[in-house]
């Protein structure tokens, strides 16, 4: 296994192939979901089971609304959702490893610099905010219940 090199202070290393926001994270969610992998993935996942239920209570034909779109859209955007607090709770840990030498933790996007924690931060905060906004047909206060906890 070969040895990484990563900052005595901990602090990544800087990119210089991505100076605005939009490509940075652009570029780590390229990385880490592909959109052409897990968006078609949640479209699919949501509507095998809103359509399965559709013909299993018996509903002839089977319907597809604005509240499904919405509903769809939610799934992928809780993928996303997920993946960035994944990084929040193991940044401390990848340093860790990456440190100890561990090549497979040193080429994680927040050590080498090519999207930085503040990055994520406002990734989570517009993924929630479009979460909620994809949730407003069910009616206020209900999109908002599921982040009280957070």
């Amino acid at each position: 296994m070969r040895a990484v090199r990563v900052p005595k202070d901990g602090a990544p290393r800087e990119s210089k192939r991505r100076a605005h926001w939009p490509w940075r994270v652009g570029g780590y969610l390229q990385r880490m979901l592909p959109p052409a992998v897990f968006v078609p993935l949640g479209l699919l996942q949501f509507a095998t089971i809103y359509l399965a239920t559709q013909a299993l209570v018996g509903h002839s034909p089977l319907v597809w609304t604005v509240r499904a779109s919405l509903g769809a859209a939610s799934i992928v955007l809780i993928m996303y959702l997920m993946r960035v607090w994944d990084e929040f709770k193991d940044a401390e840990n990848d340093l860790r490893m990456a440190r100890a030498g561990d090549a497979r933790f040193g080429l994680r996007p927040v050590l080498t610099g090519d999207v930085t924690i503040g990055d994520l931060a406002k990734l989570r905060r517009i993924l929630i905010g479009l979460l909620l906004a994809t949730g407003l047909p069910l009616g206020f206060p209900w999109p908002a219940a599921a982040f009280a906890v957070f």
